[in-house]
């Protein structure tokens, strides 16, 4: 017996996945185009898996490179392929997003939620969306500490995403990096959970301008607002927290009645700066942050 196809958002831009929202292949591909790739991805899999159980990284990493650019290719990573500016919700919960109110709906017969054909998928759909301008902040309720990490200029340290296992968000402030590939890391650090990201200057490639310069969070009831650089932060905004990066120098303190929180950098070595992640807990009571040196 097959499997069931998992389900579609009503637009036709993501599929759901254990609750979360992977971007769906462009529907505007020529279907040659698309199966072209499709093997190329399947391929690329077949590689990544063979060169893990051969513990050879160097053909891994070749193989992964190769992933990307299928991906890329059929619209599942890199710019988004829709016209209208909503921002990518790609890896978010569902909860988090704009489609929460359409996940809670009852699957039709079919068990599925208004699920689209593929020739209907590149018509307009009315869906919300946040707008860019004004953007509300996404609210949730947590009860696992919030990773977090910045400035890893393209690389990503086993000892980093060791010490961000168990979290059950991971917020990346910023400087991710410059490079097409460097996409990954966001990628990577979804599979521990999901993750909101912040833009640095370094962040330049074509995956990055999706990515927002400011964003508000509420978690518990706290306010966080993420930015790369401090000097960016507008003294009025309102919140508890600023999470901010762009320095590579941890911080943790309060001042005037807010966190100010930097994680540090976490990728390649600034001077003698100490590489260093963040965690931060969002407690009823309390707003409290701490941070952890890489055993490196």
């Amino acid at each position: 017996m097959s499997s069931a196809p998992p389900l579609t958002t009503p637009d036709g831009r993501y599929i759901v996945v254990r609750g979360h929202l992977w971007r769906c292949t462009n529907p505007a591909l020529p279907e040659a185009e698309r199966q072209h790739w499709v093997k190329k991805l399947m391929q690329a899999r077949r590689e990544v898996g063979q060169a893990k159980r051969a513990q050879d990284t160097a053909a891994e990493r070749d193989a992964r490179a190769r992933v990307d650019e299928a991906k890329r290719a059929l619209g599942e990573r890199g710019p988004v392929w829709w016209q209208d500016d909503a921002p990518d919700y790609t890896q978010c919960k569902i909860e988090n997003t704009p489609y929460a109110e359409w996940s809670k709906t009852p699957l039709t017969p079919s068990g599925m939620r208004g699920r689209r054909t593929r020739e209907a998928l590149a018509a307009p759909v009315s869906c919300p969306a946040f707008a860019r301008n004004g953007m509300k902040p996404h609210c949730m309720d947590l009860d696992a500490p919030i990773g977090v990490i910045a400035d890893t200029h393209g690389t990503l340290r086993d000892e980093a995403l060791s010490m961000l296992e168990g979290c059950g968000l991971i917020l990346h402030l910023g400087d991710v990096g410059s490079r097409d590939r460097d996409e990954a890391i966001i990628e990577r650090l979804g599979e521990l959970a999901p993750v909101y990201t912040v833009r640095g200057n370094v962040d330049t490639a074509d995956w990055a301008e999706r990515l927002p310069w400011h964003l508000d969070l509420r978690v518990n009831g706290w306010r966080l607002h993420l930015v790369h650089d401090l000097a960016d932060f507008d003294a009025a905004t309102a919140c508890d927290a600023v999470l901010h990066g762009h320095s590579h120098k941890a911080r943790n303190e309060w001042r005037d009645g807010r966190l100010l929180f930097n994680s540090g950098g976490a990728g390649r070595r600034r001077f003698s700066l100490p590489l260093t992640v963040g965690k931060l807990w969002c407690d009823e009571a309390a707003l409290r942050g701490a941070i952890l040196h890489l055993p490196v």
